[in-house]
């Protein structure tokens, strides 16, 4: 008969917690959402906090996958929707507002 291996047992500890926590290394790190990697690894050095540039990209990264990231990328959605006033400001604007009136005039008449 061959030896069986034995598992440990699993215990689970319930964690409260404390009233006066510090925050913890990824809420520091979010804290500084615009900052280089390298800056929020100085940062940290100077309150005493050992980390590393590596967790600072685990931590970011994990945040873009969730959904928690605080820095927007990309650019904004294009409106969807009434954009016929909008797009004739603009239309104004490029042309010059005497030679919009002239042309609506010239529509009117």
């Amino acid at each position: 008969m061959a030896p069986t291996k034995k598992t440990p047992k699993k215990t689970t500890k319930k964690i409260t917690p404390k009233p006066n926590k510090k925050m913890s290394l990824s809420e520091f790190i979010r804290s500084m959402p615009n900052a280089k990697a390298a800056q929020v690894v100085a940062a940290a050095a100077k309150k005493g906090i050992k980390l590393s540039e590596k967790y600072v990209y685990v931590v970011r990264s994990g945040d873009r996958k969730s959904g928690k990231s605080s820095v927007k990328r990309g650019r904004p959605a294009r409106q969807i929707g009434n954009n016929v006033e909008r797009d004739f400001r603009t239309l104004v604007l490029r042309i010059g507002v005497d030679r919009a009136q002239a042309l609506l005039t010239e529509i009117m008449d």
